[in-house]
């Protein structure tokens, strides 16, 4: 998917941007129905030209990425969660032991999430493509 976005901020490697039309890429998004995202801004690694404040540039967002995100966010630890209570249990263990195990196995998944992040980051994130147009300078009216 491709987005039209506006630069707000560059910094050193990064650059901070907000959507231009947020219900253009809200339409085509799977997750709009659950969706109350007032913030529509992404901080993106800096492209290889020169962007300014104020530039609109296109975006790509590599396809499946919410399906994916969602998938490794929520999904994936549920079952790991169940997955674990269901072992400890038939292994005999108590309820309240098997449920302890359970979340315990949940705070390892969400940190080795962390950790694998930033692996994953280039995969998952979106980068700037071209610039579609330049900011133009303010006039000065004398």
């Amino acid at each position: 998917m491709k987005e039209i976005m506006v630069v707000k901020r560059v910094e050193e490697g990064k650059v901070h941007l907000e959507k231009v039309d947020e219900d253009f890429s809200c339409t085509s998004c799977p997750l709009k129905a659950v969706c109350n995202r007032k913030d529509a801004s992404v901080k993106v690694r800096k492209p290889d030209f020169e962007v300014q404040p104020g530039d609109e540039v296109l975006v790509e967002i590599p396809e499946g990425l919410s399906t994916k995100l969602s998938f490794f966010t929520y999904t994936l630890p549920l079952i790991v969660f169940v997955s674990v209570i269901v072992t400890f249990k038939s292994l005999g263990f108590s309820d309240l032991f098997s449920f302890l195990m359970g979340l315990l196995s949940m705070g390892g998944y969400y940190t080795a999430l962390k950790f694998l992040d930033a692996r994953m980051a280039s995969k998952f994130s979106p980068r700037v493509v071209k610039r579609v147009r330049r900011n133009a300078p303010p006039h000065s009216s004398l």
